[in-house]
Protein backbone atom coordinates (compact mmCIF):
# COMPACT_ATOMS: atom_id res chain seq x y z
CA UNK A 1 0.00 0.00 0.00
CA UNK A 2 1.56 3.72 -0.99
CA UNK A 3 1.82 5.72 2.12
CA UNK A 4 0.35 9.01 1.28
CA UNK A 5 1.13 12.02 3.64
CA UNK A 6 -0.86 14.56 2.71
CA UNK A 7 -4.30 12.41 2.91
CA UNK A 8 -3.02 11.82 6.44
CA UNK A 9 -2.42 14.79 7.27
CA UNK A 10 -6.13 15.58 5.79
CA UNK A 11 -7.63 13.63 8.62
CA UNK A 12 -5.78 14.93 11.24
CA UNK A 13 -2.87 12.21 11.83
CA UNK A 14 0.80 13.59 11.25
CA UNK A 15 2.69 12.75 8.20
CA UNK A 16 5.45 10.24 8.55
CA UNK A 17 8.75 12.32 8.81
CA UNK A 18 11.83 12.30 6.04
CA UNK A 19 15.15 11.46 6.88
CA UNK A 20 16.17 14.60 8.28
CA UNK A 21 12.85 16.42 8.75
CA UNK A 22 12.00 18.32 12.22
CA UNK A 23 12.27 15.68 15.39
CA UNK A 24 8.44 14.86 16.74
CA UNK A 25 9.48 17.52 19.47
CA UNK A 26 10.11 20.52 17.71
CA UNK A 27 7.04 19.97 15.18
CA UNK A 28 4.91 19.68 17.88
CA UNK A 29 6.60 22.94 19.58
CA UNK A 30 5.84 24.99 16.25
CA UNK A 31 2.06 23.73 15.77
CA UNK A 32 1.50 25.17 19.42
CA UNK A 33 3.76 27.91 19.00
CA UNK A 34 2.01 28.84 15.52
CA UNK A 35 -1.63 27.98 16.94
CA UNK A 36 -2.24 25.06 13.99
CA UNK A 37 -2.66 28.38 12.02
CA UNK A 38 -1.08 28.97 9.21
CA UNK A 39 1.06 32.12 9.69
CA UNK A 40 0.89 33.51 6.33
CA UNK A 41 -2.49 33.48 5.47
CA UNK A 42 -4.19 32.78 8.98
CA UNK A 43 -6.05 29.69 7.91
CA UNK A 44 -6.78 27.16 10.72
CA UNK A 45 -4.86 24.16 9.96
CA UNK A 46 -5.99 21.49 12.24
CA UNK A 47 -7.12 18.28 10.09
CA UNK A 48 -6.07 20.45 7.13
CA UNK A 49 -2.83 19.99 4.84
CA UNK A 50 0.03 21.79 6.30
CA UNK A 51 3.40 22.01 6.14
CA UNK A 52 6.82 23.28 8.27
CA UNK A 53 8.31 25.52 5.79
CA UNK A 54 12.13 25.66 6.09
CA UNK A 55 12.98 29.64 6.22
CA UNK A 56 16.75 28.86 5.73
CA UNK A 57 16.49 26.00 3.68
CA UNK A 58 18.07 22.74 4.69
CA UNK A 59 20.53 22.50 1.64
CA UNK A 60 22.02 25.78 2.93
CA UNK A 61 22.37 24.31 6.09
CA UNK A 62 19.05 25.31 7.65
CA UNK A 63 18.08 23.19 10.88
CA UNK A 64 15.46 21.71 12.15
CA UNK A 65 15.00 23.87 15.29
CA UNK A 66 11.74 25.53 15.89
CA UNK A 67 13.31 29.54 15.03
CA UNK A 68 13.75 28.18 11.47
CA UNK A 69 10.77 26.60 11.43
CA UNK A 70 7.48 28.78 10.59
CA UNK A 71 3.73 26.69 9.98
CA UNK A 72 2.37 27.20 6.68
CA UNK A 73 -0.86 25.72 4.88
CA UNK A 74 -0.63 23.23 1.89
CA UNK A 75 2.64 21.37 0.61
CA UNK A 76 5.42 22.93 -1.94
CA UNK A 77 4.09 20.59 -4.50
CA UNK A 78 0.37 21.70 -4.06
CA UNK A 79 -0.71 24.83 -6.06
CA UNK A 80 -2.97 27.63 -4.25
CA UNK A 81 -1.10 26.48 -0.70
CA UNK A 82 0.81 29.34 1.31
CA UNK A 83 3.60 27.11 1.21
CA UNK A 84 4.06 26.38 -2.67
CA UNK A 85 3.59 30.17 -2.83
CA UNK A 86 6.50 30.54 -1.07
CA UNK A 87 8.76 28.23 -3.28
CA UNK A 88 7.44 28.75 -6.71
CA UNK A 89 5.37 31.96 -7.12
CA UNK A 90 6.95 34.73 -5.76
CA UNK A 91 10.60 33.92 -4.06
CA UNK A 92 11.80 37.38 -4.24
CA UNK A 93 8.54 38.95 -2.08
CA UNK A 94 8.71 35.36 0.08
CA UNK A 95 12.38 36.51 0.88
CA UNK A 96 11.51 40.34 1.90
CA UNK A 97 8.44 39.50 3.87
CA UNK A 98 10.71 36.85 5.75
CA UNK A 99 9.55 33.43 4.52
CA UNK A 100 12.67 32.63 2.86
CA UNK A 101 16.11 33.77 4.86
CA UNK A 102 18.94 35.38 2.07
CA UNK A 103 22.68 33.73 1.98
CA UNK A 104 24.51 35.69 4.17
CA UNK A 105 22.22 36.42 6.73
CA UNK A 106 21.06 34.26 9.85
CA UNK A 107 17.21 33.28 10.69
CA UNK A 108 17.34 35.45 13.79
CA UNK A 109 18.35 38.20 11.77
CA UNK A 110 16.17 37.94 9.19
CA UNK A 111 12.03 38.58 10.49
CA UNK A 112 8.69 37.41 9.38
CA UNK A 113 5.98 39.82 8.03
CA UNK A 114 2.94 38.15 10.05
CA UNK A 115 -0.40 39.21 10.71
CA UNK A 116 0.76 42.57 9.06
CA UNK A 117 3.19 42.68 11.82
CA UNK A 118 7.09 42.37 12.13
CA UNK A 119 8.20 39.30 14.11
CA UNK A 120 10.91 36.53 14.98
CA UNK A 121 9.89 32.78 15.54
CA UNK A 122 10.99 31.52 18.38
CA UNK A 123 11.49 28.29 20.19
CA UNK A 124 7.90 29.25 22.04
CA UNK A 125 6.39 32.43 20.88
CA UNK A 126 7.14 34.87 18.26
CA UNK A 127 9.13 38.15 19.26
CA UNK A 128 7.63 41.33 18.32
CA UNK A 129 10.46 43.50 16.31
CA UNK A 130 11.65 45.34 13.41
CA UNK A 131 12.37 44.46 9.84
CA UNK A 132 15.92 43.88 8.65
CA UNK A 133 17.32 47.35 7.13
CA UNK A 134 17.22 45.68 3.74
CA UNK A 135 13.65 44.21 3.94
CA UNK A 136 12.80 47.98 3.56
CA UNK A 137 15.54 49.91 1.94
CA UNK A 138 14.28 50.58 -1.74
CA UNK A 139 17.86 50.09 -2.61
CA UNK A 140 17.94 46.45 -1.72
CA UNK A 141 17.16 43.72 -4.39
CA UNK A 142 14.80 42.49 -1.28
CA UNK A 143 12.58 45.35 -0.49
CA UNK A 144 9.46 46.03 -2.37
Amino acid sequence: MRYDAAARQRRGLPARPRPGSPSRAAREAVLERDGWCCQRCGRALAGAAYSLQHRLPRGRAGGNAPANLVLVCGSATTPGGCHNWIEHQDRRAATREGWLVPSGIAPEDWPVRRHDDWALPGETRWAPCLPHPLQVDPESRWAA
